[in-house]
């Protein structure tokens, strides 16, 4: 954690620790910094938001950084309007085995620190980085100044591959964002990934509505060396925390794994109801754990699913929104007919309330040209 640059890097000793480093990294190990690099890179507390580049051998050779952007610790000297320039809040991850890590504003800052840097709600030396084609994107950063940040939206985490050797690059501290998924950062860079894709690897939230939904397929693969599909004990196996696999099978390959492969079908309904509401289209993450039979206790998975949310006004669930879903809603509040399928998207004037008033709308928005249904939220 900014260890490298604690050091002045042009003396001898910091050279010794680069060459025992770089020996370290030919020769297998993973090197995992968080930190912005400052003095690695010749820059200063007082360093005003820019983006500077990256000249160390060090870095150069084992991070695929070309830039960095950086605003220093004590450039803004206690005024709290320079803080637009960084506002760092939290890390979002854009693979599936990375967590999400957010900023903890009851980090133990010293008094100095609280001083000179007195946002409250944004840690100080904080970095995002201009990546080359060698870099792997994990995280990007998200702020709340998204119209002025110099982070807002660019890496702030990062994996690289470079002769050999595997580093992971982060532009935040570690000890001062959330311990949880701080602890499963550090998991998910040292323990093996089993690997995890879904199939269909779009889910539409109105499938959940099917009469006779058909189930999702997870597959599970690429094990930690000495295990395979057979040492998995599927009875453990479960996704999103409250999602119970209906079957399960051994497959001896599939086109995007090497080696044999554990399938899971899933029931459609109750995995999207893991998630809160969705409405558009999004990339959400899916989990999967469980334990080996042998070897390792825990087994952990994480990928990505793109959803495909709820139509506002689409009263019937099919995944249309038309004429029949106004019948279906004239049906429900006057004729005792079914209930919506999913009451928040019934909800078309967004007053948490399915009454007279939304039939009103919707014949508005078919007849008269009036404003499209929103996203409700009403529970019945």
């Amino acid at each position: 954690d900014d260890d490298l640059g604690e050091q002045c890097h042009w003396d001898e000793y910091a050279m010794q620790r680069f060459d025992g480093l770089t020996r370290y990294l030919l020769t297998g190990g993973k090197l995992a910094y968080f930190g912005t690099m400052k003095e690695l890179n010749g820059l200063w507390d007082m360093a005003p938001p820019a983006v500077y580049p990256t000249p160390h051998w060090f870095v150069q050779r084992f991070f695929a950084v070309d830039s960095l952007a950086y605003m220093g610790l004590a450039y803004c000297a206690g005024e709290t309007w320079c803080h637009q320039y960084t506002g760092f809040q939290w890390a979002e991850s854009v693979v599936g085995s990375m967590p999400n890590l957010a900023f903890n504003p009851n980090a133990p800052f010293t008094s100095f620190i609280e001083r000179i840097w007195p946002c409250g709600q944004c840690p100080p030396s904080v970095a995002s980085f201009y990546v080359n084609d060698s870099a792997e994107v994990t995280h990007i950063a998200r702020t709340c100044f998204p119209s002025t940040s110099l982070l807002e939206g660019n890496p702030i985490g990062l994996r690289t591959e470079a002769e050999g050797t595997e580093t992971w690059l982060f532009g935040f501290h570690l000890w001062y964002m959330q311990p949880g998924p701080a602890r499963e950062l550090i998991e998910a860079i040292i323990q093996p990934q089993v690997k995890t894709t879904i199939e269909p690897d779009t889910v539409y939230a109105y499938w959940a509505n099917a009469i006779d939904p058909q189930p999702l397929n997870v597959y599970l693969g690429q094990f930690p060396e000495g295990l395979s599909a057979a040492d998995v004990d599927p009875a453990t196996l479960i996704v999103n925390s409250t999602v119970t696999p209906s079957a399960w099978t051994i497959l001896p390959s599939h086109p995007d794994y090497v080696g044999e492969v554990l399938e899971l079908e899933i029931p459609v309904a109750p995995f999207v109801d893991s998630y809160e509401p969705v409405w558009g289209t999004s990339a959400r993450q899916y989990r999967v754990t469980g334990q080996f039979l042998i070897k390792y206790d825990s087994l952990t998975a994480s990928g990505t699913v793109v959803m495909s949310g709820h139509i506002p006004g689409d009263v019937t669930g099919d995944g249309v929104l038309d004429i029949s879903d106004l019948i279906h809603l004239v049906d429900y509040m006057f004729r005792d007919g079914a209930a919506p399928r999913y009451p928040p998207a019934a909800d078309v004037d967004a007053n948490c309330s399915l009454d007279i008033g939304d039939i009103i709308y919707l014949v508005d928005y078919f007849f008269t040209d009036g404003a499209p249904p929103r996203p409700g939220c009403a529970a019945e």
